[in-house]
């Protein structure tokens, strides 16, 4: 194919564009075509990536009626087989409602995981589900997947991590194992309840992006190593709540 010759996924782009009826947020180009299936495998070299799932609509069964949780409900989830290491990729799952209180809820994504994914679900390295977000994480999920290092993908939004989520991981996992891409964050308002994650907060501090960046280093026979790339940076400002 000419780099002037469109693909098929970008003609459905266009085409899903030009009939819409409504100011468009985001577009599945596979919601009418594909579904991926539990154990779908690709192999790269000496590393393997296996997915989970990737639904096309939420499943009837789910019961959603919010539009953020039918969104995200339908991620991705791949685990990545790299030298005897093992990482889940979860990106935006749901397992609970952003607002819910109990513990113990399991919905959506995770519970299709849960009762599903079996012997593949177990993980040396979790990026937590939805950046940390209180709709996703939930104690089943994270006692099937039995992780040894959480890595929040967080930025200065949506009170990212949340102390709710990050308290369900500290009952099985050491706080010096958890990484956030967001240290020093500070999100309070002092008209709204506090969510984010106290842990190195800095009072005042919006986060500098990109200086909390995490790499994964993978030496061979099972051997890892998860670190921030640098120290972390000033506060972009400093701003005051109170």
């Amino acid at each position: 194919m000419s780099s002037s010759e469109s693909t098929e996924a970008y003609i459905r782009f266009l085409k899903s564009i030009s009939e819409a009826q409504y100011p468009l947020e985001y577009e599945n180009l596979s919601e009418k075509y594909n579904i991926i299936s539990l154990g779908v495998t690709n192999i790269y070299d000496d590393a393997k990536i296996v997915f989970l799932c990737g639904f096309n609509k939420p499943l009837n069964e789910w019961g959603l009626s919010d539009q953020g949780e039918k969104i995200n409900s339908v991620s991705i989830v791949a685990k990545l087989f790299y030298k005897g290491v093992k990482v889940l990729l979860s990106w935006d799952a749901v397992g609970r409602h952003k607002d819910d209180t109990n513990h113990n809820t399991l919905i959506a994504t995770e519970k299709y995981l849960v009762e599903n994914a079996g012997a593949l679900f177990k993980s040396d390295i979790l990026i937590a589900p939805h950046h940390g977000g209180n709709n996703g994480s939930s104690i089943a999920f994270i006692n099937k997947v039995k992780p040894n290092v959480i890595i929040f993908s967080a930025s200065h939004q949506y009170n990212h991590p949340t102390q709710n989520a990050a308290d369900r991981y500290l009952l099985t996992v050491d706080i010096d194992n958890i990484f956030r891409t967001d240290r020093g964050d500070d999100e309070r308002e002092a008209d709204k309840v506090y969510y984010e994650w106290s842990y190195s907060r800095i009072d005042g501090c919006t986060d500098l992006e990109g200086d909390d960046d995490v790499e994964i280093v993978i030496d061979g026979n099972r051997k890892y190593k998860v670190r921030y790339v640098s120290e972390n940076g000033r506060c972009k400002e400093h701003r005051n709540h109170f």
